[in-house]
């Protein structure tokens, strides 16, 4: 496509980087067992990993400050991969999502209630695991982020079809729909190894911009990437309706008849959208650009956040899992 940057990809770099997140097996020994019919639901949601990023950052977070792994450490780590998992079931189901990292999507393949009900089980274990560790950091930050994930995705509902969306409130959704998961992992591990407030906020402040360019880069290539790279259908944010940053900064770009020519794609049933016309315009528009540099911006400030930290090899992972992002293309 002329004029989108060239990107790389090095999601294998993290999952087999220094830094390793919590396995399947590790997962399914920490949970309760399923109620009949679940199980199959639960092992086939989990056994396609993805990058468990969120339990690599806690770790990450916890390691930095000194603390070695234990039992702890991995009911959180536990904690958090369910909830991100959790809450994409629900996702799917709103979404209509037919694919999930290369493969037939839940809901695609045990139908919406199944899906949602298995979502509901991932949610109720990540409480059940917050209260096993004891720990009110813990317990709270699971309860919190839960209701920030909730907040984000209703005002992404709330902002559907909106060409009029602002990249302020577009930086308030996709803080508290992704960002906040990767804060909350930082923290927890931060928070477990027993930093003090500074320490803490600085690796909050790591997983919000972490955060931030993950899901730009997310909403970029559901312009720009395959099925297979992205492991999910492109296509789907217009699809939905969804505007995202690509959109945003190409309407400020655009002259009246641009502006007028996008107001009708997404004003059309979604499937006479026409994809090309509108990956094309976006595209002359800068729009895929802007969204690369704004990811990069704070993917910088995110190892700006660890710079109040001595070196060695924990900071240089976490250093170097932000860069990576950068590459990442399945979530």
């Amino acid at each position: 496509m002329q004029g989108m940057p060239e990107r790389t990809e090095h999601h294998e770099s993290i999952r087999q980087g220094p830094v390793a997140g919590i396995t399947t097996e590790e997962i399914l020994a920490a949970i309760r067992p399923p109620c009949d019919g679940l199980g199959p639901v639960i092992r086939y949601t989990l056994e396609t990993p993805g990058k468990r990023l969120r339990s690599q950052l806690l770790y990450g977070a916890a390691r930095v400050l000194g603390s070695p792994p234990n039992p702890n450490l991995a009911r959180a780590a536990t904690l958090v991969e369910l909830l991100h998992n959790g809450t994409l079931l629900h996702d799917d189901v709103m979404d209509h999502a037919r694919i999930r990292r290369n493969r037939p999507s839940v809901n695609r393949l045990w139908g919406d209630a199944v899906a949602i009900l298995a979502g509901d089980f991932l949610l109720a274990t990540v409480m059940d695991l917050a209260l096993e560790t004891g720990i009110p950091a813990v317990i709270t930050t699971a309860v919190d982020t839960l209701i920030r994930l909730v907040e984000g995705q209703m005002l992404e509902i709330q902002q559907q079809g909106n060409l009029g969306l602002t990249e302020d409130t577009y930086l308030e959704i996709i803080r508290k729909k992704t960002a906040s998961l990767m804060m909350a992992a930082c923290r927890m591990g931060a928070s477990m190894a027993g930093g003090n407030p500074e320490e803490i906020l600085s690796l909050e402040r790591f997983g919000l911009h972490l955060g931030l360019a993950f899901q730009m880069l997310d909403d970029l290539q559901d312009y720009c990437a395959s099925a297979e790279a992205s492991g999910k259908e492109p296509g789907r944010d217009a699809a939905e309706g969804k505007v995202t940053l690509p959109v945003i900064a190409s309407l400020r770009k655009a002259n009246p008849g641009q502006r007028e020519r996008l107001r009708q794609i997404f004003g059309h049933d979604h499937r006479a959208r026409p994809p090309e016309e509108l990956r094309a315009l976006l595209d002359r528009l800068g729009g895929f650009r802007y969204t690369l540099c704004a990811a990069r911006q704070s993917v910088e400030r995110a190892i700006d956040s660890l710079s109040s930290f001595p070196g060695g090899s924990a900071k240089r992972d976490l250093e170097t899992i932000a860069l990576a992002i950068l590459g990442l293309s399945q979530g």
